[in-house]
This record gives structure tokens, sequence and C-alpha cells, in this order.
């Protein structure tokens, strides 16, 4: 259930080049401040992902022998090398396209891990990505990284996987932040809704997940 008290509206700035959260914080959406910085263009994600939480007899914990995990930028390891047993939980399905995925959830220390399988031809649903979640700080979650097998980069998986764990994020968290994305990222996520947050602390790459929060004000004119 979404916590309703978790709520971010925003307010245009008169000048149009920010989203003021409150007097301190605030999310930039001037265009030509990402283009300046090669961030890409302003984008918000796709509606085209759908989800179910019905199992559908499907198996609700699997099991995975995690060793050193590669998924693209992402990799995942122990201070002795392998990462070891892990037990994923059933989450959700999710629907792009042609393609069906399956959510699953695990803990690994103090972060939580998401594993997205993919749902082919095959009597198995395969592992294809792992994300890697830290929920210490209140209301806000910290997207530690996030990677799909290399074989099967730029064909759409990134964005559903994102998209379910954002999903999930928002049950309890105001703010899905990014924990120092490498710079060859950092124009996927603002094509789909992230952009540079201003706050005391620094400057973060953020998504805001309140469900009554209008993500059109993300896309401000280009008369900017």
């Amino acid at each position: 259930m979404i916590n309703n008290r978790l709520i971010v509206n925003g307010n245009v700035s008169p000048d149009g080049k920010y989203v003021i959260i409150s007097p301190e914080i605030k999310l930039i959406v001037d265009p030509h401040y990402y283009r300046e910085r090669k961030f890409g263009e302003l984008g918000l994600m796709p509606r085209d992902i759908e989800f179910d939480e019905d199992s559908h007899s499907i198996e609700q914990i699997v099991t995975e022998h995690l060793g050193v995990e590669q998924y693209g930028n992402l990799t995942l390891r122990s201070k002795e090398g392998e990462i070891g047993q892990a037990d994923f939980s059933f989450v959700c399905e999710v629907k792009r396209g042609e393609n069906n995925y399956i959510l699953r959830h695990g803990t690994y220390k103090k972060d939580d891990l998401f594993a997205l399988y993919l749902r082919a031809d095959t009597p198995n649903p395969v592992l294809i990505g792992i994300g890697d979640v830290n929920f210490e700080e209140e209301s806000v979650a910290k997207l530690l990284g996030i990677g799909i097998n290399d074989k099967l980069q730029r064909e759409g998986h990134g964005t559903a996987f994102v998209a379910v764990i954002e999903r999930e994020c928002a049950k309890t968290n105001m703010f899905l932040l990014l924990h120092d994305p490498l710079r060859q990222v950092i124009p996927f996520y603002v094509s789909r809704g992230y952009r540079h947050l201003v706050h005391p602390n620094g400057l973060d790459f953020a998504k805001v997940l309140n469900p009554g929060f209008d993500e059109r004000l993300l896309m401000p004119d280009e008369k900017i």
C-alpha cells in the first residue's frame, strides 16, 4: 500500500528553470542545463509498462548461488569474492511489448537486491538483471546500481527494470536517488524522468516517486 503521508507536489519557479520542492530543495528542469553538460534530452518514463502482482502459480521463492556478478556496469561481490546463496521472493510480473518478466526481491547485508527474470521460450525464467537499493535513509531510497546482462543490452530490458524498481520504492519513499552514476549512463536516466536534485547536502540525480506528483512539471517549455 502506498504511504499516503508521503507527499511531494512541487511548483515551477517563475523563471521556469526549477521545480521547487521546498525552499532548500529543487529539481533543475532547464533543458539547456542538461545539454550543456551532455546529460542528454529531458524525457519521462514510457507508459507502456504493465505490472501484475498475482503470482499465477509462479514459484514464490527461488534460491540463487551468486558468485562475483557482473551485469552491465554493475559488479556485485563480497569481501571473500562470491556473494553466496541468496533467496529471492516473488514481487510481481512485468510486461512491456513482447517481453514478459518476473521481479524478485532478496537482501544482501544492508541492501535490498532486486532480480529481473526474462520469461522467454525456455522452461525456466532466466536471470538477466540485478539491482541494488539501500533504504536506510527515511523516505529516500538510493539506487546503488542496476545492470542487465551484457548480451541483452539496448533491448528495453533496463527501462522495464528501472520502472518496476521505482514502483516498489514508491511504496515507502518520496525520492529515488542515483548513487554516483557513471557519466555514460546519465542520459539514460535523464530521458526517463531523473533530474538534478539541488539540496543542502549537495547535488544528486533523483526522481520524485510520489504518485500524486505531476511529472509534466519535469518537461518545461523549450522557450526557457
